[in-house]
């Protein structure tokens, strides 16, 4: 979540997305938040005039905004299914994405 004038900093214990805006469900995130940290995190920049918190979500999904800068550090896993007949070199593209 975005605002002008106040850092979200999302509530919960976890949160999931997917690509599937963009062609590929198969696509997606599961992470666990730590809350105390969380917490602490909104806590300190309220002390220090910093308006945050977790006030204000409007979807608990992540979007691609969030799940892009993940990838790299393999939050994000793909889920494939192979019907008869697929050509091994399928398989060995998904698998490099997994």
């Amino acid at each position: 979540m975005l605002y002008a004038d106040y850092f979200h900093v999302s509530p919960g214990k976890s949160a999931k997305g997917s690509f599937s805006r963009f062609d590929a469900p198969e696509t997606r995130f599961e992470v666990e938040y730590d809350a105390e940290l969380a917490g602490e995190i909104a806590e300190r920049a309220q002390k220090n005039g910093l308006p945050a918190g977790p006030l204000g979500e409007k979807d608990a999904k992540l979007d691609h905004g969030v799940m892009v800068p993940m990838w790299p550090f393999g939050v994000g896993y793909a889920v494939a299914s192979f019907e008869p007949g697929d050509s091994d070199d399928s398989r060995g593209f998904l698998e490099q994405y997994t």
